[in-house]
């Protein structure tokens, strides 16, 4: 087992080399639109999850039914497995067929999730509502304090926009690198913002609905790049806790060139 022989705030990015892990042992929640299991790219690699919908006044969580209902979350899965293919995935659907969602939902999709014992959970998603600010905070308290690292996509048109949960300290929120990005492990950090990472994200030809490929970029899909990397921190150190792997991967970054 691989141990880190300082003090983090003395590790050289250089030193923290994640290119021979896999992700292997490290277990999963892509939180989303559900993940087609059957489709090529994901060649029946999804473990398990669940489906969380409203039934009235009723929260319901049912079994895992291998469906996507919008392509989203199969892209997603896509990304997390091609970095990490050794990590244990799981689906979480909580994201319907126009990929929107209600918050009570998705926030009883994520309490399931972090009751189910997954160390990472990544969330590409967001919503600028505020309505449900205190119940966010909950969710993201309660992770950090499970020491579950929670990944998040932030606002495409604007990084400083608030969302939730991508704009809470404690979460692992990115953005998408504007340009050509060939390295899947390569990321950047952007200081002094709730959205510190910026990641591959931009002309990438992903699974989608009904086995196809689509062309396309954002947040989204720069969230599960850094999930994949996480994946591979998480091995190569077992037992890291979230500030752990945030103070891991800002040794790791580059600086981010200038526009």
């Amino acid at each position: 087992m691989d141990t880190l022989a300082t003090p983090f705030t003395f590790v050289q990015r250089e030193e923290v080399d994640v290119s021979r892990q896999s992700g292997a042992g490290v277990k999963i929640a892509v939180v989303d639109s559900g993940v087609d299991n059957a489709h090529p790219e994901i060649g029946g690699r999804v473990r398990g999850g669940a489906v969380v919908e409203r039934w009235g006044e009723y929260m319901v969580v049912g079994d895992y039914d291998s469906k996507d209902l919008f392509g989203h979350g199969t892209a997603v899965a896509s990304i997390v497995l091609s970095v990490a293919p050794g990590a244990e995935l799981h689906s979480v659907r909580v994201l319907g067929t126009n990929l929107s969602s209600k918050s009570e939902i998705i926030l009883h999709g994520l309490r399931w999730a972090l009751d189910q014992g997954f160390q990472v959970i990544n969330c590409s998603f967001g919503t600028t509502s505020l309505m449900y600010l205190e119940q966010y905070k909950e969710i993201v308290d309660l992770a950090y304090c499970r020491n579950v690292v929670l990944v998040a996509a932030c606002n495409n048109n604007d990084f400083n926009t608030p969302e939730l949960p991508s704009g809470f300290s404690s979460v692992v929120s990115v953005d998408f690198f504007r340009g050509e990005l060939a390295d899947p492990l390569r990321f950047f950090l952007r200081p002094g913002h709730l959205v510190e990472f910026v990641a591959r994200g931009d002309n990438l030809r992903l699974p989608w609905l009904n086995h196809k490929h689509i062309t396309t970029k954002g947040s989204s899909f720069a969230a599960p790049h850094m999930t994949g990397v996480i994946c591979r921190l998480m091995e190569k150190y077992p037992g890291l806790r979230p500030f752990e792997v945030k103070t891991l991967l800002y040794h790791m970054a580059e600086q981010l060139p200038a526009k």
